[in-house]
């Protein structure tokens, strides 16, 4: 079985395990970026606590540099004293620098990352080990369910746009639906530089996505486990309409970057300049379907308008605009417009 470091463009990954537990590489590590989100995260480290397949690591690395996560986990390895727990602090504000750090303080051999914002369902851990035992694979990617405040206006929660991504156990995904806030990875794909969490997309969001495609284009085998699901409550400025354009604005502003950074041909003017005759298009289409759809109802309205901001947000990356300006970090930046 090949050990050897992977890199972006990778042409032979490593061999997939038979199994989780191979070899004395049972040790698994549930891996936390966290930032100011205290009465969040001391949910989630009781619902791992709680776990019918308990890891045996859990790192949270805390991206406020005042330290406001380490009570809570101090709190939390007092009661919990058969898991590890690594907590450090790291306080460039930078979403991918900080899950970079979780990796580097990491010791299992399967890293799974959750937010600090979820909640984690009793059999979680279970389910993502047993759908990488029954379907040997490199990274496992599972549902994330919003969970919509009884207060939710009505339109949001008919349009669908916090409908979590559905497939068939075991199927592989689609690079169109690599994201994360729910994964497992295996280590050895995360050893150098061509397997880390981009900074670049440490301010925008994206970071999981960018990572994910990389991986798989360098070979690595990513299925998806339908059982695996977790919890993600809806905090009220996220039932925001404008808030919801911003996120569609950034996936759609994330995906082109990553085009451009990974493609060889993602920075040629002419290909630049086709998707930004195709984006502005579907601008003009989607904007104005929206307003006539809008009539029938708001939540079919809001799904059009999302789809026109997506491709605002390829327009304005194939443009030259996609920076961090206007995105930076914020409680926000630890939410996935991917």
């Amino acid at each position: 079985m090949s050990s050897s470091p992977v890199h972006a463009l990778r042409a032979t990954p490593p061999a997939p395990s038979s199994g989780p537990y191979d070899s004395g590489d049972c040790l698994l590590t549930v891996c936390i970026a966290t930032f100011r989100r205290a009465g969040t995260l001391v949910l989630l480290l009781d619902d791992l606590a709680s776990q019918s397949c308990p890891p045996q690591q859990v790192v949270v690395v805390d991206n406020d540099a005042a330290g406001s996560a380490r009570p809570v986990v101090d709190a939390f390895r007092q009661r919990c004293g058969s898991i590890a727990v690594d907590y450090a602090i790291q306080p460039q504000l930078n979403l991918a620098i900080t899950r970079n750090r979780t990796v580097d303080l990491a010791r299992g051999r399967w890293l799974a990352f959750i937010d600090d914002d979820e909640r984690a369902l009793p059999d979680w851990i279970a389910h993502l080990l047993a759908t990488q035992d029954l379907f040997p694979c490199d990274v496992v990617l599972a549902p994330v369910h919003a969970v919509l405040p009884p207060a939710a206006p009505a339109w949001l929660v008919r349009s669908g746009v916090y409908d979590a991504l559905s497939f068939t156990t075991g199927d592989t995904v689609p690079a169109s639906a690599m994201r994360g806030g729910n994964m497992l990875i295996d280590r050895r794909w995360l050893r150098d530089a061509g397997g880390r969490f981009d900074p670049a997309f440490g301010q925008t969001g994206g970071e999981c996505a960018d990572l994910l495609k990389r991986l798989a284009r360098s070979g690595a085998r990513i299925v998806w486990s339908e059982e695996a699901a977790v919890l993600e409550p809806v905090e009220p400025p996220r039932l925001d309409r404008d808030w919801i354009l911003r996120r569609a604005w950034r996936t759609g502003l994330d995906a082109e970057r990553h085009t451009q950074r990974t493609d060889p041909h993602g920075r040629h003017w002419w290909r630049r300049s086709a998707v930004a005759c195709r984006s502005a298009i579907a601008v003009a289409w989607h904007t104005g379907s929206a307003g006539v759809l809008w009539l029938a109802g708001a939540h079919h309205g809001v799904r059009r308008a999302v789809c026109a901001a997506e491709a605002l947000g390829r327009l304005t990356a194939a443009a030259g605009g996609a920076t961090a300006r206007g995105e930076t970090r914020s409680r926000d930046a630890h939410s996935r417009p991917d």
